[in-house]
């Protein structure tokens, strides 16, 4: 069995660089039995452009620390964190916002479809006089 998923994301500055806008994404086993295999996380910009692209190999370590390097399989009711800082790096500029993220997963048998929901974080910096 094989599937894509994309969802959406923010991963830049604004208001003069106070406020961060950044994304977690959250991919979820939901089968009972069947491991789930990530082939290719890539991510795309506003312009439809691929800034990042992970194979199945070279996915970078989790920010829960359960998946990445070689490892590229969600086990059984396991989930599994990024951060678009972990995955993009720099803040995008204002022509390259938003983000799409592309998951193209397999799966040996049928297995119910991974869940990929993503969560904006805005965080809003103070400047000290």
């Amino acid at each position: 069995m094989i599937g894509t998923i994309i969802c959406g994301g923010n991963h830049y500055d604004r208001i003069g660089g106070t406020e961060a806008q950044r994304t977690a994404y959250i991919l979820r086993n939901y089968d009972a039995s069947l491991p789930i295999n990530i082939n290719r996380l890539a991510i795309h910009d506003a312009t439809g452009t691929v800034i990042a692209d992970f194979n199945g190999a070279s996915l970078p370590i989790s920010f829960n620390s359960v998946f990445g390097g070689d490892d590229n399989g969600i086990e059984p009711i396991q989930t599994v964190l990024y951060l678009s800082a972990n995955l993009i790096g720099a803040p995008l500029s204002k022509t390259k916002r938003l983000i799409s993220v592309q998951n193209d997963w397999s799966a040996d048998a049928k297995a119910l479809i991974p869940e990929m929901p993503w969560v904006r974080n805005a965080r809003h910096q103070e400047r000290r006089r």
